[in-house]
């Protein structure tokens, strides 16, 4: 599009920006400056590219002019009469060739062949590259800002390749290597495996953790710099490797068999340790059920006692009961024996309500008596039932 609109009659930089914004309004990582909060920039001011690290906004005035790199004929041919000898053999005239024009000579298609050419060298080597990090923003010397240099580090995505490079196995070493070279100088009982667990208890031997590396179909692979002493044994003169390999593994077997006994004493430490703590538990159990039996027993015994002290004090209330009647009875007879006709009358006008009262009376005491037996039973039956429960809890 800058070429395009570089060759055209009468463009400018508004008409290119809104070239930019009207061609790639739909994609997903051009935005409009509306679009991007950047209300005060007008399409024909400026355009959006949401690159990884974040949007940033091109200002659109200049474009134009610095993407034509052409030079002005007789500005050229005042060069190449230049009294500087590299300037003037920079533009001398091409022997045999057509006259230059001033045509239009694009900055960024001369930046986009040169690097695809560079593209093309880089993908015909291993090139490594290092990672270049602004410390400010002021330029200046021995000054860093964390949260500046912090923040470059995530949107570059070095956090993300560090930890991929700590997860992943990059040492790999073939079994070959190491098996082909010392098998014949170990114990019998190394030289029985096969290379791939000999490979593994030469690294074991070495003090390589288990969880450093990882067997695979041919080879062993390590994580990062935790393959180094394998990598020197492949080299070393065997002379020099061999009675050091085979201490190493003679002391690598000595920790594999106290590994193994420690095992073993630890396990039996936590099996007692077990058993001693469940039978602690089951000691606070038992007593516990012992002493609910013995609870629930004299709850029963106690609400027998109960009922036999109520049974006991209903039976004196009726006796006394009935002895008043039989007094009342008594002095109920004396005193009509001695009166006369109306006074006989009033008498057992008086005794008979008397004995309508206490005829209520007992109806009402018979019926407190059955709501007592009632409750009485009830009570049998549940101390019945935990005198039961607590003789089937117990151990």
């Amino acid at each position: 599009i800058l070429d395009t609109q570089c060759r055209t009659p009468k463009a400018t930089d508004e008409t290119f920006s809104v070239a930019v914004n009207k061609e790639h309004k739909k994609n997903d990582f051009f935005l409009v400056p509306r679009q991007a909060g950047l209300r005060k920039l007008k399409e024909e001011e400026a355009f959006v590219v949401r690159h990884f690290a974040g949007n940033v906004c091109y200002m659109s005035s200049g474009f134009m002019d610095k993407n034509n790199d052409t030079l002005h004929p007789d500005m050229e041919a005042a060069l190449s009469t230049s009294s500087n000898g590299v300037i003037a053999a920079i533009f001398k005239p091409v022997a045999g060739g057509k006259k230059k024009n001033a045509s239009f000579n694009s900055v960024g298609r001369r930046f986009i062949n040169d690097l695809d050419a560079l593209m093309t060298d880089l993908n015909a080597t291993h090139a490594h590259f290092v990672r270049c990090i602004k410390p400010n923003l002021e330029l200046k010397p021995m000054t860093f800002v964390s949260t500046l240099v912090l923040n470059q580090l995530r949107c570059s995505g070095t956090f993300d390749a560090v930890q991929l490079i700590n997860s992943s196995y990059p040492t790999r070493i073939p079994y070959t290597d190491i098996y082909g070279r010392y098998r014949e100088h170990m114990p019998d009982f190394v030289q029985a495996l096969d290379p791939a667990l000999f490979t593994e208890a030469i690294a074991l031997a070495c003090d390589v953790d288990e969880a450093e590396f990882q067997l695979g179909n041919t080879k062993i692979f390590f994580r990062p710099g935790k393959g180094a002493v394998l990598e020197e044994l492949k080299d070393k003169d065997l002379s020099e490797v061999v009675p050091v390999l085979k201490k190493k593994i003679e002391d690598w077997l000595r920790r594999k068999k106290a590994k193994e006994l420690l095992k073993q004493q630890l396990a039996r430490y936590f099996v007692r340790k077990l058993y001693l703590r469940k039978r602690s538990k089951a000691t606070v159990i038992a007593q516990h059920v012992r002493g609910r039996k013995l609870r629930v027993e004299a709850m029963a015994e106690l609400q027998l006692l109960r009922l036999q002290y109520e049974s006991m004090r209903r039976a004196a209330e009726d006796a006394a009961r009935a002895k008043a009647k039989e007094e009342a009875a008594e002095k109920a007879a004396k005193a009509m024996a001695g009166a006369d006709e109306s006074e006989r009358a009033r008498l057992e006008a008086d005794a008979a309500a008397a004995a309508a009262k206490l005829k209520e009376e007992e109806a009402m005491v018979q019926k407190q008596r059955e709501l007592a037996d009632k409750k009485a039973k009830q009570s049998i039956d549940v101390a019945a039932k935990l005198k039961v429960a607590g003789a089937g809890s117990a151990p």
